[in-house]
């Protein structure tokens, strides 16, 4: 989009702390990796260094710190996320023995809105590695939970996955967001 989603205005907020707000209503820690705007008081921790622009490397970072345990990534990019949401998956995953939770929208797995068990490091580092900085190759259907589409629709809008790249997509999410706020 040419400039850093995470200060761009959302509503009465920015697509950072919009984000913020939903994970932190359900997540007992919350942890920003990369820089974090000048205005967040909370735990940041620095990305590791790297040549490419690419989710896996945030990915591995957190995956490092959180040591044995599991963890939810959410990019900031979802500028229509809900707690309601964020919950409902939470609760999947806390459910499940799979090390990756994956929601799955028109075939389309949204890798950054997933829960990742940092058993997953190792498979990380590998693909970094070699080069494969794609998060899908990540997924596969028998060690993933993956999370349908119609399940979504039944935990709430599936509005919440809008992921934003474009100015089309920045438009069409603002617009969502004031016909919801409307109602």
């Amino acid at each position: 989009m040419g400039r850093d989603k995470r200060d761009l205005p959302f509503g009465a907020s920015t697509f950072f702390h919009r984000a913020l707000a939903a994970a932190t209503a359900v997540f007992d820690d919350v942890i920003v990796v990369g820089p974090a705007p000048r205005d967040y008081s909370g735990t940041s921790i620095p990305d590791l260094a790297h040549e490419d622009h690419a989710p896996i490397f945030g990915i591995r970072t957190a995956l490092a710190h959180a040591a044995l345990g599991r963890i939810w990534i959410v990019a900031t990019d979802y500028p229509l996320m809900t707690s309601a949401m964020l919950g409902y998956l939470r609760d999947r995953f806390r459910q499940s023995d799979h090390p990756l939770c994956v929601p799955r929208l028109d075939g389309r797995a949204h890798m950054l809105c997933a829960g990742y068990d940092a058993l997953l490091l190792p498979r990380v580092l590998s693909k970094i590695e070699l080069g494969d900085l794609q998060l899908k190759g990540l997924v596969d259907e028998e060690h993933t939970l993956i999370i349908e589409e119609a399940e979504l629709e039944q935990a709430g809008s599936v509005d919440a996955f809008a992921n934003v790249n474009t100015p089309s997509e920045y438009d069409r999410a603002l617009e969502t967001y004031e016909r919801a706020s409307r109602s």
